[in-house]
């Protein structure tokens, strides 16, 4: 029962983390439209620090003390849930300024040889002279 309770929470999420993906390759959708290196690169380091701390922390672990305050444990909980926050963002978000609505059926204009087309890139540089929106301050 509560092994049931404890486990099916982590199927369902990891079950969607890489189920959409697949999904939407299979569709030939944009993968992972929220994805930018620095998400990517985020993810990767939340999930090693994130293991690290399960298997140092876990019971009977090197680093496990049940009578310390520092619970490594407790981390791998931490790292986990900031984990899944920044996957659904790369699976969610869009960085599009159409709000994710790609003129070319889901498919990323030709950018140049240079662009990885699973990764979303700011352009932001290259619009300096277009109106700024609600919320963004100007530099000068």
């Amino acid at each position: 029962g509560a092994q049931l309770f404890h486990d099916l929470p982590i199927v369902g999420m990891v079950g969607l983390g890489v189920g959409v993906p697949v999904v939407r390759l299979v569709r030939s959708d944009r993968v992972l439209p929220g994805a930018t290196r620095g998400r990517l690169a985020g993810a990767v380091v939340l999930g090693a620090a994130s293991v690290a701390s399960y298997f140092l922390g876990r019971s009977g672990g090197p680093a496990c003390d049940p009578e310390s305050l520092l619970q490594p444990h407790g981390l791998w909980h931490l790292g986990t849930a900031a984990l899944a926050t920044l996957w659904a963002t790369v699976l969610w978000s869009s960085d599009e300024p159409s709000g994710g609505q790609l003129p070319s059926g889901g498919h990323e204009p030709d950018q140049g040889a240079d662009r990885d087309p699973g990764i979303a890139h700011d352009d932001r540089s290259s619009r300096a002279g277009e109106s700024r929106g609600a919320g963004e301050v100007s530099d000068g």
